[in-house]
C-alpha cells in the first residue's frame, strides 16, 4: 500500500511546516545560515536538511504555496487585491479620525490600481505577443 502523501515533494506534515517556515522567514528577510540555524533546532533535523530544502526549493515551492499555475497566481493576487479593499473600506466606514479615513481611500485607491493591473496585464500581454507573431521578422 503507499503511503499518502500531502504534497508531491513534501512527505509528511513536518516537512510541509519546516518548508513553510522556511519561507516565512526568508520572506522577514533572515539570511540563509540564520534560517538554517533556526529551523535545524526548531524541527529536530540536521542543518543539512535545510540547506537541501533550499538547494531543491524549486522542485516544492510552487506546489506547497499551492501556485502551479500562472492563472492561479493571478487568481490568489486578485483575491488578495480585493480583500485589501474591502478591509479598507471598512475602516474608512468605521473609524471618525479623518487622517485614517484619507488613509483608508489611498489603500482603496492603490489597491484598485493594482488589482486593474493585474486582472488586464495577461490580456495585454497576451494580444502584444500576437501582433508580434503577425509581424515578419528581418533577418
Amino acid at each position: 500500500m503507499k503511503k499518502p502523501q500531502l504534497l508531491r515533494g513534501c512527505f509528511n506534515i513536518n516537512t510541509t511546516a519546516r518548508r513553510l517556515e522556511l519561507l516565512k522567514k526568508e520572506g522577514q528577510g533572515f539570511n540563509k545560515t540564520e534560517i538554517v540555524k533556526d529551523l535545524a533546532q526548531k524541527f529536530g533535523v540536521t542543518c543539512n536538511t535545510i540547506w537541501r530544502d533550499f538547494r531543491l526549493r524549486n522542485q516544492w515551492q510552487l506546489e506547497l504555496q499551492e501556485l502551479k499555475n500562472s492563472g492561479q497566481i493571478i487568481l490568489t493576487i486578485i483575491n488578495n487585491y480585493k480583500q485589501i479593499y474591502r478591509d479598507a473600506f471598512f475602516i474608512r466606514r468605521t473609524t471618525k479620525n479623518d487622517n485614517v479615513q484619507i488613509g483608508a481611500l489611498k489603500v482603496m485607491m492603490e489597491s484598485t490600481e493594482k488589482l486593474f493591473e493585474t486582472a488586464v496585464l495577461p490580456e495585454v500581454m497576451n494580444r502584444i505577443s500576437t501582433l508580434e507573431n503577425m509581424v515578419p521578422r528581418r533577418g
